[in-house]
């Protein structure tokens, strides 16, 4: 078989994002008398938004085995997708991937995403990249069933070390990196980010991570395990010299699991440095009409001195703190906070999530 098909124009309802126009899809392969089936090209490409997808491979549909091997690249420059109100972007992003299947109902995939000068717009997020660079392992398995294809349960959860990115990535065995110059969000400007990024899964982690945000540094590593409304988020973070909005700075580090069904943190944090309006604004997160007494004995504290270590455990959708002070609040005895809900916590951060069933 060869065959070429050429479409001047191609619509869909609801309409495509990007008009597609003069594509072009070229098939060449052959079938043995044993049911293998070798494709030896297959070439879709569209000049006007500069895509281009190749593979190659077998596929083995005799009565003894039922097998599948394909190996290609999807190549896209971002500058040809014109989206003016939805994504402005440029730079090359090229995905090589492999698939595989022992009796055509499981198949894995290993991918290899490579991000090339990638720059990125999304005016209605307020989202905005620079300088986007690296090379994302996604390995995938999905199962053939009833209800169609779903991912498979076979992994299990295993971070990497937590250590800078600088002095990790010169003796790692594989490429698996992102690096940006700049990432613009609401929240704020992060600069000078890197980083292992991997998705293997349903677990997406990131390792060995290093950015900069206001003024200071955030280095550490963390793991979603993805899975609906019943997601965690594992972290190990540590930051130093980070400015509050009133420029008060911040040292500190923790290491804490969060669970999306049951609204809850376990784990621990310490604060190493902390200026006084800053934990203030903290402590009103959890109390804003100042009606806890011991979050008011703290705040009173604050008044005569100034914070020289916090300490937070969590623990069962609670949470207990314990201060001590410096200056003329060092006489004041201030006892440890405890059973302080982190559920509405944890509700009020996912509220702006869309998690789904």
């Amino acid at each position: 078989l060869k065959q070429t098909l050429t479409a001047a124009t191609v619509e869909q309802r609801p309409a495509l994002p990007v008009p597609v126009k003069n594509v072009s899809l070229s098939v060449a392969a052959s079938r043995q008398s044993g049911g293998l089936i070798q494709l030896t090209e297959a070439l879709l490409e569209s000049p006007d938004t500069r895509t281009r997808l190749s593979m190659k491979g077998t596929v083995d549909l005799s009565e003894e085995r039922r097998q599948l091997a394909v190996r290609g690249r999807l190549e896209q420059d971002l500058a040809a997708l014109r989206l003016p109100e939805l994504f402005e972007g440029k730079g090359e992003v090229e995905l090589a991937f492999r698939a595989s299947s022992p009796d055509l109902e499981v198949f894995r995939t290993r991918s290899k995403l490579r991000l090339k000068d990638v720059h990125l717009k999304l005016p209605d997020s307020e989202l905005q990249v620079e300088g986007l660079d690296g090379e994302v392992a996604i390995n995938e398995s999905v199962e053939l069933g009833d209800e169609g294809l779903k991912l498979t349960r076979e992994i299990d959860t295993n971070p990497y070390s937590m250590l800078r990115y600088a002095d990790q990535h010169p003796l790692l065995s594989q490429n698996s990196f992102i690096t940006a110059k700049r990432i613009t969000t609401e929240l704020g400007d992060i600069t000078g980010l890197a980083g292992n990024l991997a998705i293997e899964q349903n677990v997406v982690s990131l390792s060995q991570l290093e950015l900069g945000i206001r003024g200071g540094r955030v280095t550490g590593q963390c793991t979603l395990d993805l899975q609906g409304r019943a997601s965690t988020l594992e972290a190990h973070v540590r930051a130093t010299g980070v400015q509050s909005s009133r420029g008060e700075p911040f040292d500190g580090n923790a290491a804490v699991v969060i669970s999306a069904r049951d609204r809850s943190i376990d784990g621990r944090a310490e604060v190493l440095r902390i200026g006084n309006q800053h934990l203030r604004d903290l402590l009103d997160v959890q109390d804003p009409h100042h009606v806890d007494p011991s979050l008011n004995r703290v705040r009173y504290g604050l008044t005569l001195g100034y914070p020289e270590h916090l300490r937070l455990v969590f623990d069962h959708g609670f949470a207990s703190m314990r201060i001590s002070f410096g200056g003329a609040a060092r006489l004041l005895k201030v006892d440890d906070v405890r059973g302080i809900p982190v559920g509405p916590l944890v509700s009020r951060a996912l509220a702006s999530v869309s998690l789904p069933e």
